[in-house]
C-alpha cells in the first residue's frame, strides 16, 4: 500500500494544482470579459457624444447659413410683393425659423436666448424691408455684428471648441 500511496500523493497534487489553474482561468477570464464589457461601454459612449456633437455642430452650421441666406435675400434688390421675390423670401424666412427650432431643441440655455435673440432680430429686420427698395444693407439693426458673434462665440463652446474673436 505504500507504495500506491506514493503514486496517488503526486497524482493528487497534480489533480489539485490542475484544478486550481482551471479556477484560475474561469476567474481570469471573468475578470477580462467584464474589463472588456466596461471598455466596450465606454467606446460606446464615447462614440455617441462624438455623434451628439457632430450632430449639434450641422445644426449650429445650419442656423448659421439660414442667418446668412435670409440677410442676403433681405437686403437685396428684389421685390417681395410679387414673385419670385416673395417666394425666396418666404423661404428664408421658413428656413432661418426651422433652423432655429432645431437649434432649440440642442442648444443649452445660453445659446438658445443668443439663438431666439438673433432670430427675432433678423425676423424684424427682414419684415421691416419688406417693403422697402434700394440699399436695404444699410437698415441693418444696430449691434447685430456684436450679437452674432456672441451666438457663435456660444456655439463654439458649447462644442468644446476654441474662442475665435
Amino acid at each position: 500500500m505504500s507504495s500506491n500511496s506514493g503514486s496517488v500523493v503526486p497524482t493528487v497534487i497534480t489533480g489539485v494544482v490542475g484544478l486550481a489553474g482551471i479556477v484560475g482561468s474561469i476567474l481570469s477570464a471573468r475578470l477580462t470579459s467584464r474589463s472588456a464589457a466596461r471598455n466596450l461601454q465606454l467606446s460606446i459612449s464615447a462614440e455617441g457624444k462624438r455623434a451628439h456633437t457632430g450632430e449639434k455642430r450641422r445644426i449650429y452650421a445650419a442656423f448659421n447659413s439660414a442667418i446668412e441666406g435670409l440677410w442676403i435675400i433681405a437686403t437685396s434688390s428684389e421685390d417681395f410683393t410679387t414673385d419670385p421675390g416673395r417666394l425666396h423670401y418666404n423661404q428664408a424666412m421658413s428656413l432661418l425659423w426651422s433652423t432655429y427650432y432645431e437649434v432649440s431643441l440642442i442648444a443649452p440655455g445660453n445659446v438658445n436666448t443668443l439663438a431666439v435673440d438673433t432670430t427675432n432680430v433678423m425676423n424684424q429686420f427682414a419684415s421691416d424691408l419688406r417693403k422697402l427698395t434700394g440699399n436695404r444693407a444699410r437698415h441693418a439693426p444696430p449691434g447685430f455684428d456684436e450679437k452674432r458673434k456672441d451666438l457663435i462665440s456660444a456655439m463654439r463652446a458649447d462644442l468644446g471648441e476654441q474662442e475665435f474673436r
